[in-house]
């Protein structure tokens, strides 16, 4: 039977601009085409078929390159295959290579055409790097730059390469009815211009039947894929709420996200802890899926406790009735099942033969599963030995809600380009925990590299003499050099500059050029080496972008060197990485101040702002300065004893479970010491720096007891000042020492000079106090009091940044004031 038959006989008709093929002869039919021409086709639309009769054709459009890749995917992962020329030498050898070609050589010709296989209709479309007509016939030209020896190249260097120029001239043949046409990969050497082409005759037939059996190996995703569409359109579209009654100001909040994804515009949403905001960002998002408004629903965060908590959310939903499938990304080297990462074929049995195996793994798993958390991911990757991140990304790919960290939308090192690299706009961003977000951004678009990172590349490379490792050991020293020059022209152990240092990215350019070309030589990459060459390369990122944004710091610590190109101001970056979001949502308890998190998060024209009160009774919640205590860095020596005072009233005055929350594990220290001495009688527990996750998931059960209760001591910023929930009567009271301001460092300076006191220090300080404060009142049935020991609580200026439900903030003026107010609210529910 012939490969682009079904079993029923079927004849394929492909459809294109100039012609109709009989899929069974493979001859070019009459040339015709409906009235009107191609009819426009959305998911699901009738054809028209020769003979004038119509049926109902389900659509999948696909770029070449996409198809390209699914011909070309089998055998290994091996990140020591990574390394590349860089995409902007690449497309400059490009476009000289075509303008060099001569007339008889068209450049940039797009090509389409839709041809149906097995029932479905695929269209397909792409642009052809060059058609180059000539007396001997047609070629189809496919550009790719290489760093390889180019004399040694006798054959298409990937599998992908040759098929990509086979569809285009499989569609050239349809649209121009040829009998024979050839494809030719024409190879540039990067560093040396020189050129090998390796072309290749194909028939029409053979194009026709090779064309038609990639089409049919991905028949079943696109019919998966279809089911499952209608599936979620018709759960997600009237989906009722999955806890029956809306909190206070939940409603609100869903509402406003729903109209957001509507309406395409941005949301900035400040809602207080409590509110029940992973679910009000969620339920509308999924809504809007379903009334197909957008294509999937990317819930960001900054912390694994927020992604537990929107996995919990979408299995609610899913509870209620929706039938969408949910993914959870998880970062590659937590969910490696090696102790050390590998990603090596000859040290790693998932990533031999991985890609042979990970399509029938994840179309089972799709099959068979709605929810996809990181431990069902392990099972189904030990199950099919494939690599379990990689598959999680696979998953993705059909997967309605993706929920991952920050990284994987916003860090240009990290990003899934599978679906931002297109600019596509029919995205939803949730972004959780928003207030961590410009810090974040600040890390991902700066980057730092160190001399002693070159050193330890350095001892591990080869001593042989081939050309391709001596050009890396000339590369690895001359970054050393520079480095040395910088050392010795430093003024200070630390200085700012506004200017790159002039030297380090030629030398750093060369470097990553030569790691290449040692890689496509068949060299060994030690990690080593190979930590330095992605190091390199996101320093190069960062000083293309360089400007009145960024600063180079430079720090000298003994031998060492280092420097750091700070982005201080990430809103242009994060506005470009927002492109593909038709709406981004962004929420938090502390996006307070609006303007600044606006400016700061690179809010698009159009952005709406929805600030929320509390939706939990005043009277529950007694806040508390204290004007007799400083916890200013100057005086905490001095005042180590009174804070310590402060934790014991605060525990004596009724039973339950309390937190104090500390600037720094030095301070926390010293007054946990000085508490001891004086109340060695009250329980207590303390956070340890580098906890594990066995470790903090046993200190939060510890809260679940009852009893007189006891104070733990944590530090501001930390794993427990956020994300954590502590409901009823496991956490009664909380004190906040400090105003949580981050500690003075080059890149605080540059921030205060740039922008100003507030946002290097104010804003930041408060968002950490915020969200330690905010581990208090969950639902509406807790009740405590939060004491914020320093007297800067109480002037005005603070005040007056707190949101509206610490309008009743009460201020103690000594102990004994403290004492009282505590007793009171615990014994009376109020204070007079």
């Amino acid at each position: 039977m012939s490969a682009f038959a079904n079993r029923a006989g079927m004849r394929y008709t492909a459809y294109t601009a100039a012609a109709v093929c009989d899929r069974t002869s493979g001859k070019a039919a009459p040339r015709s085409r409906p009235a009107g021409g191609l009819p426009k086709l959305k998911r699901e639309r009738r054809l028209r078929r020769p003979g004038g009769k119509y049926r109902y054709m389900l659509i999948k459009k696909l770029s070449a390159r996409e198809l390209a890749e699914s011909a070309s995917r089998s055998g290994d992962i091996d990140a020591r295959r990574q390394a590349g020329v860089k995409p902007l030498e690449g497309a400059r050898l490009h476009r000289l290579l075509q303008s060099l070609a001569g007339d008889g050589y068209k450049p940039e010709v797009t090509l389409k055409t839709q041809c149906i296989a097995d029932g479905v209709c695929f269209q397909v479309s792409g642009r052809a790097d060059g058609i180059i007509t000539a007396d001997g016939g047609v070629a189809v030209d496919e550009i790719k730059t290489t760093l390889r020896n180019i004399d040694a190249i006798e054959d298409d260097l990937s599998p992908a390469h040759r098929a990509q120029a086979m569809i285009y001239a499989y569609i050239y043949c349809e649209l121009n009815s040829l009998d024979e046409i050839s494809t030719q990969l024409t190879y540039c050497q990067a560093d040396s211009g020189k050129l090998r082409r390796i072309v290749k005759r194909h028939t029409r037939r053979e194009l026709t039947e090779w064309f038609v059996s990639l089409l049919t190996k991905l028949v079943r995703w696109a019919r998966f894929e279809d089911t499952h569409r209608a599936e979620l359109i018709a759960t997600a579209a009237n989906l009722p709420f999955p806890y029956g009654e809306f909190r206070g100001g939940q409603r609100k909040l869903a509402r406003a996200v729903y109209v957001a994804v509507r309406d395409g515009t941005d949301l900035f949403a400040d809602a207080p802890t409590g509110l029940g905001k992973t679910m009000a960002a969620l339920y509308p998002a999924v809504r809007a899926l379903g009334k197909e408004l957008a294509a999937k629903a990317f819930y960001l965060t900054a912390k694994e406790t927020g992604r537990a908590a929107a996995y919990a959310a979408a299995k609610s939903l899913c509870g209620a009735g929706l039938l969408a499938k949910t993914v959870v990304i998880t970062a590659r080297d937590k969910i490696c099942p090696l102790e050390i990462r590998q990603c090596d074929p000859e040290r790693c049995e998932r990533a031999r033969g991985h890609y042979d195996r990970v399509d029938d793994a994840a179309y089972d798993a799709l099959r068979g599963h709605d929810l996809f958390p990181r431990e069902l991911i392990s099972e189904l990757a030990e199950r099919h030995c494939v690599c379990p991140f990689e598959l999680s990304l696979d998953l993705a790919l059909y997967a309605d809600i993706i929920i991952c960290d920050y990284n994987y939308a916003f860090d240009p090192t990290v990003r899934l380009q599978r679906f931002f690299a297109d600019g596509a706009r029919d995205y939803v961003f949730l972004c959780d925990e928003a207030h961590s977000l410009p810090d974040r951004a600040r890390d991902m678009y700066s980057a730092e590299l160190k001399k002693s990172s070159v050193l330890a590349a350095k001892k591990t490379l080869p001593k042989s003499a081939p050309s391709a490792a001596k050009t890396l050991r000339s590369a690895v020293n001359a970054v050393s050099r520079a480095f040395l020059a910088i050392r010795e022209s430093a003024a200070s152990e630390t200085f700012v500059s506004d200017e790159v240092p002039d030297k380090l990215p030629a030398a750093l350019s060369k470097l990553t050029d030569a790691v290449s070309l040692y890689q496509a030589d068949g060299g060994e990459v030690s990690p080593a080496l190979l930590d330095l060459f992605f190091g390199a390369q996101s320093f190069l990122r960062a000083a293309e972008r360089f400007s009145e944004r960024y600063a180079a710091i430079t720090r000298v610590a003994g031998a060492d060197v280092s420097v750091k190109l700070f982005c201080a101001d990430p809103s242009a970056e994060l506005r470009e990485r927002l492109e593909p979001a038709r709406a981004a949502v962004f929420f938090s308890a502390t996006l307070t101040p609006s303007d600044y998190f606006a400016g700061a998060l690179g809010a698009r024209d159009g952005a709406r702002f929805l600030k929320l009160p509390s939706p939990f009774p005043a009277e529950n919640f007694l806040p508390v300065a204290l004007g007799f205590v400083s916890a200013r860095y100057r005086d905490r020596q001095k005042s180590k004893r009174a804070v310590a005072d402060i934790i014991a009233i605060s525990q004596r005055s009724s039973p339950g479970n309390r937190i104090a929350f500390f600037p720094s594990y030095g301070y926390m220290r010293e007054v946990f010491e000085e508490f001891l001495l004086l109340y060695s009688e009250l329980p207590y527990i303390i956070q340890s720096p580098g906890m594990t996750v066995a470790g903090r998931e046993e200190f939060i059960a510890k809260f679940g007891g009852r009893g007189d209760g006891f104070t733990a001591f944590c530090v501001l910023g930390g794993v427990f000042s956020e994300g954590i929930d502590l409901v009823g009567e496991d956490v009664v009271g909380i004190t906040i020492v400090g105003t949580g301001l981050p500690g003075i460092d080059a890149e605080s300076e540059i921030l205060r000079e740039k922008f100003g006191y507030d946002t290097a220090y104010t804003y930041p300080g408060l968002q950490r106090v915020l969200q330690a404060a905010g581990r208090l009142i969950r639902t509406e049935n807790d009740r405590g009091a939060v004491v914020f020991a320093d007297d800067r609580f109480t002037s005005a200026r603070y005040r007056a940044l707190f949101p509206e439900h610490y309008a009743h903030m009460r201020r103690a003026r000594n102990p004994g004031e403290l004492k009282n107010m505590l007793r009171e609210f615990a014994d009376n529910g109020r204070i007079e």
